[in-house]
C-alpha cells in the first residue's frame, strides 16, 4: 500500500508521532527543572505530607447540598460502573446543575460498589446532595461524554476533547463538593506517607482484572519504554505503581532494574480487579480495597509526571484530581507514545 495514496493518513501518524515527541520532550524539561532544585526543596513527602498530598490536607468539612429547583437530578450509579466511571459521572452532573441552580440526589440502588454496605459514597466520602431516599419529583440525568472516532473500534474520551480551560474548571469544582470522610482520608494518607516518596517521581497506571475481557493488555515492554523515555536517562529513580495486579511489579523490576518502583500493594495484593466480585467479599476486604486503591489515586495526582491510560476512568478522574494549573506535559497517555523506543 503505497502512502502516497493515502495522504491524509500519512498526516494523522506524523502529527501523532510529533505530539508524542513534543509532550515527552516537555516533561523532560519539567522533570530536569525538578532535579535542579536544591535539598530542601526536595525533603521527602512524610515531613511535608500537607503540601505534597493535597488531597491528605484539610479540606471543607461538609459538602454543598444542592437544595435548588424541581425536579431534581438523579444519578444513577450502574450495574456496571467502577468507581471512577461513577465518580467522573457524577462530577459531570454536579457541575450542570449548579448551572441549572437544581436539586440533585444519588442513587446507589444497582450498584455493586456498595457490598454489604447501605451506601459507597457516603461510607468513603462526605455525602453531597440529597439523600437517596429523595421523594420529590426527579429526572434521570445521562452523563454524556463528546466521543472523537480517529479509528474504527478505538475512542477518546472526556479529557482529550476538553480545553485545558475546561479541565481546570472540573478540578476546581471537584475541590468543593468531593472530600474524603474523616477515617478514610486518616488511613489512607498514613499509608501514603508511609512510602517515603522523594520529589521527583512518576507514577505509573497499569490495569489489568476485568478490562482484559475486551482489550488486550500493554505489554510491559511498552510500560518500560516510556518509562525510560520521560525519565531522563533514569536519572529519576522512584516510581509508584498504581495497579489492580500487583504480579507486574517483579516483571518490572526485572525488565527495569535502575528504577525503584513502590507500591500499595502491602495493604491488599491484587490480582486483577473484577467489578463483579465485589458483592462477594466481606465488608473488611472491600475496605482494604477501597484503602489502597484511594491511596493510589491520592499519589498518582500527586506525582510530577503522571503516565495513565486513557481507556480507563481512572485515568481521567487523577487528571481532575491533579492541581489546578497542572499542564498537559506533566499527564502521558501511555496508548499515544507508539514511537517511545525511538526517543533519546
Amino acid at each position: 500500500m503505497a502512502c502516497h495514496k493515502y495522504p491524509m493518513l500519512v498526516t494523522l501518524l506524523t502529527v501523532l508521532a510529533a505530539g508524542a515527541i513534543i509532550s515527552i520532550a516537555c516533561a523532560h524539561f519539567y522533570l530536569a527543572g525538578r532535579l535542579s532544585l536544591n535539598s530542601e526543596a526536595t525533603t521527602r513527602y512524610s515531613e511535608a505530607k500537607d503540601a505534597a498530598f493535597e488531597w491528605c490536607g484539610t479540606l471543607s468539612e461538609e459538602n454543598p447540598v444542592f437544595q435548588g429547583e424541581t425536579p431534581a437530578f438523579r444519578v444513577k450509579f450502574m450495574r456496571g460502573s467502577g468507581a471512577c466511571s461513577a465518580l467522573v459521572g457524577l462530577l459531570d452532573v454536579a457541575m450542570y446543575a449548579m448551572a441549572q441552580n437544581r436539586t440533585m440526589f444519588i442513587d446507589e440502588s444497582h450498584s455493586p460498589l456498595r457490598g454489604e454496605h447501605e451506601s459507597w459514597y457516603n461510607r468513603y466520602f462526605l455525602p453531597v446532595g440529597q439523600q437517596s431516599n429523595f421523594s420529590g419529583p426527579f429526572i434521570d440525568m445521562a452523563y454524556e461524554r463528546n466521543v472523537t472516532k480517529f479509528v474504527r473500534g478505538t475512542e477518546r474520551v472526556t479529557i482529550q476533547n476538553e480545553t485545558h480551560w475546561r479541565v481546570d474548571m472540573k478540578r476546581l469544582v471537584l475541590r468543593k463538593i468531593w472530600h474524603f470522610q474523616p477515617w478514610i482520608q486518616h488511613e489512607v494518607c498514613q499509608h501514603v506517607s508511609a512510602l517515603g516518596l522523594v520529589r521527583p517521581f512518576i507514577g505509573m497506571l497499569i490495569r489489568r482484572g476485568d478490562k482484559l475481557d475486551y482489550r488486550a493488555a500493554i505489554p510491559m515492554d511498552t510500560f518500560v519504554s516510556i518509562l525510560k523515555s520521560t525519565s531522563l536517562h533514569s536519572r529519576v529513580k522512584q516510581v509508584f505503581i498504581a495497579t489492580d495486579d500487583c504480579s507486574v511489579l517483579e516483571s518490572l523490576q526485572g525488565l527495569a532494574p535502575e528504577f525503584v518502583f513502590k507500591s500499595l500493594c502491602s495493604i491488599q495484593f491484587g490480582k486483577g480487579f473484577v467489578i463483579g466480585n465485589l458483592k462477594v467479599l466481606a465488608s473488611k476486604d472491600i475496605d482494604l480495597h477501597y484503602l489502597k486503591f484511594f491511596g493510589e489515586l491520592i499519589v498518582l495526582a500527586a506525582a510530577d509526571v503522571f503516565i495513565g491510560d486513557h481507556q480507563t476512568n481512572v485515568h481521567h478522574w487523577v487528571t481532575y484530581m491533579r492541581p489546578v494549573g497542572t499542564g498537559n506535559a506533566t499527564t502521558l497517555d501511555i496508548r499515544w507514545y507508539p514511537y517511545a523506543n525511538d526517543i533519546v
